[in-house]
């Protein structure tokens, strides 16, 4: 029986499908997201040999899932590798965040006969309300833009 260290349906499956393509059809089954039933050698001799073959076999592991989590109570947020933000604005009580993305465009030198490339750059840029507001005659307005 073999286990993953982080159980994932996909893993699983292109481990049992590797190691069937390799060593034969029926050779791995697998059973859960964790774990993966495989036909051993009987001859113990042979066993580290299937081992060592086991170990070394390549898989493209799956993609982790996109994953934000926030605590409530603490007000903590942790969000992921994965998880991607479009261009947005958020405010709660008196502090707005904004996340945008710029592009930056880089031009090679003239006559070197390299390519133009474009960058996106995400920017996310944080404030006060009152900080906003502050140059604005009509206060009302700018709190009342900023709540929604």
């Amino acid at each position: 029986m073999l286990n993953l260290n982080h159980p994932d349906f996909t893993t699983v499956r292109r481990v049992s499908e590797t190691i069937n393509s390799l060593l034969g059809p029926n050779m791995a089954k697998a059973v859960d997201a964790t774990s993966i039933r495989v036909r051993a050698p009987r001859d113990p001799s042979q066993r580290v040999s299937f081992l060592s073959v086991l170990e070394n076999l390549e898989v493209q592991p799956a993609q982790e899932v996109a994953k934000v989590i926030i605590n409530s109570r603490t007000g903590t947020i942790i969000i992921g590798q994965n998880v991607r933000v479009s261009p947005v604005a958020i405010t709660h009580g008196g502090m707005t965040v904004a996340i945008n993305e710029n592009i930056d465009v880089n031009q090679p030198d003239p006559l070197s006969q390299g390519e133009t490339v474009i960058t996106p750059v995400p920017v996310l840029k944080w404030m006060k309300a009152a900080d906003i507001c502050s140059s604005s005659r009509r206060v009302r307005r700018c709190r009342t833009l900023l709540s929604l």
